[in-house]
């Protein structure tokens, strides 16, 4: 369990959420940075990783 305090407010959080929670607030944003804007963007990102995969 993790404690986190917020002014006079504390909560406890799985610290496996908490985690999460951390992840997805260091890597906000940087989809588009990278051009990534859509869902159809990904998918094509995702096909070229595959195919470089394969050869």
């Amino acid at each position: 369990m993790k404690f986190i305090c917020e002014g006079d407010r504390v909560i406890m959080m799985n610290s496996m959420v908490y985690a999460m929670k951390v992840l997805q607030g260091g890597m906000a944003g940087e989809a588009e940075k990278v051009g990534l804007l859509s869902k159809e963007d990904v998918d094509r990102m995702l096909a070229e990783m595959r195919a470089e995969e394969i050869e």
